[in-house]
């Protein structure tokens, strides 16, 4: 479900149901999401495009990519766009 970040902080990923209830990702692409976001944010020339295919890390995900410029999950075989998004929660110890 989560990503840890170099601070110690928890990176959650989540996708926006067509009921409004946001859904987290399982861990791994999590994981993959945030390393590909980091990835494109660091690159200055921003040749590298800005989409993931969950399939990397899930191949049962392969229809879906997200859009990490527009935050949005696309399904291939329908075309539907959803909202994407990240929360980061810190703890303090």
């Amino acid at each position: 479900m989560a990503a840890a970040s170099p601070a110690g902080d928890v990176i959650v990923w989540e996708w926006k149901q067509e009921s409004n209830l946001w859904i987290p990702y399982q861990e791994g692409v999590c994981q993959l999401l945030e390393k590909k976001f980091m990835e494109w944010r660091q690159n200055t020339s921003k040749k590298m495009l800005p989409m993931v295919n969950l399939g990397d890390c899930d191949p049962s995900l392969d229809c879906y990519e997200v859009d990490l410029v527009n935050l949005e999950q696309i399904r291939y075989e329908t075309g539907a766009f959803l909202a994407s998004e990240f929360t980061v929660f810190s703890f303090y110890g």
